[in-house]
């Protein structure tokens, strides 16, 4: 309307009936300036930055994280068939190293997580227990450094692409949740700008090369990362003896003034 309401209509209420409700309560409501907001801004960073803190976990786990472009774009798109090739399944490049051959974690995944404007590739292990992050943080390195290397095998494109329809198609099967239609359509709408905007995606998808993989990993994830180590908290244990608490301490002489 001229008013640019949305009306949400429930139950006997027709259009325009709720559209008139809409002007009474609302239409004398002087509107807000319109609100300027970036269509993408991807903070690229530059060199390795690292944090530590300690918490009330029983591993030890380390995160790997670096900035890339936010939702629908090619790169973010390929990117997350690179994070499939790297932990999706025990036959990835990180399980197979960090999990099976080295046992050096108990778990390890690489994964995206896009919005708007920008978005994040992470990759986070668990130590096993006994085995320093150092260790592990090294292997994850040593994999990702192979990848950046030499790219993906035609096989692992092949297997990631099939894994990806598989799971679109198992989502479009529900109604909601997380990649159910509901899910999907709104998503897109909002990043997108339309409701099948994932159709974007399902192309960058279709297209994907091992070439293609090669150059976003590298482009985004050679350089400019953020590692966060997660510590368990240190087994203390109280003193065997320690000061008299039963009576107050006696009061000592009391300095002469100057």
């Amino acid at each position: 309307g001229p008013n640019n309401a949305v009306v949400v209509v429930a139950g006997d209420i027709d259009a325009k009936t709720a559209l008139e409700k809409v002007k009474k309560y609302f239409g004398d409501i002087p509107p807000s300036p319109p609100v300027s907001r970036h269509s993408a801004w991807v903070s690229k960073r530059t060199g390795s930055h690292r944090q530590s803190v300690q918490d009330r976990v029983s591993q030890a786990r380390i995160y790997k994280v670096w900035n890339i472009p936010g939702w629908g774009t090619m790169c973010a798109d390929n990117l997350d068939l690179v994070s499939s090739i790297l932990s999706d399944g025990k036959t990835s490049r990180l399980y197979k190293r960090l999990v099976y051959d080295d046992q050096l974690a108990t778990s390890v995944s690489a994964y995206i997580n896009t919005r708007e404007i920008a978005g994040l590739f992470t990759i986070q292990a668990d130590a096993r227990p006994g085995v320093e992050l150092s260790k592990v943080e090294k292997a994850i390195d040593e994999e990702l450094a192979k990848f950046l290397a030499d790219g993906p095998t035609a096989k692992e494109l092949e297997r990631v692409k099939a894994q990806f329809a598989a799971r679109f198609v198992r989502g479009v099967e529900r109604i909601g949740g997380f990649g159910g239609k509901s899910d999907i359509l709104a998503s897109s709408m909002v990043n997108g700008g339309s409701p099948d905007a994932y159709k974007t995606t399902l192309k960058h998808i279709e297209d994907a090369t091992p070439e293609a993989l090669k150059g976003s990993a590298n482009y985004w994830l050679a350089d400019g990362v953020y590692i966060l180590e997660v510590a368990p908290y240190p087994q203390y244990t109280a003193a065997k003896e320690g000061a008299d608490r039963k009576s107050m301490p006696a009061t000592g002489v009391p300095p002469q003034a100057q």
